[in-house]
């Protein structure tokens, strides 16, 4: 898990320990094993493409990366992170 609070409290470790999960925590700042480094490149990559776009055009980006991440192109960021 990545070290957002919410996942230091006890009851969550209890809980994936009670479930059968080994918990372990990523480096505090490791954004070669981080999924979402990849996500937000994307989302960088249509700003740049768009040139400057207003400010209400965040949320169509946003949405236009995510929609972006099919099935089959998500697969390699898991492998990039050394999860598969």
């Amino acid at each position: 898990m990545d070290n957002l609070p919410v996942h230091n409290a006890e009851s969550v470790n209890f809980l994936m320990v009670s479930i059968g999960f080994h918990v372990k925590f990523l480096p505090r700042y490791s954004p070669d094993l981080s999924r979402i480094e990849l996500y937000w490149a994307k989302v960088k990559a249509i700003f740049r493409s768009e040139g400057d776009p207003p400010s209400n055009f965040i949320d169509e980006a946003i949405t236009k990366a995510l929609n972006a991440f099919t099935d089959e192109n998500a697969w390699p960021s898991f492998h990039h992170s050394g999860l598969f």
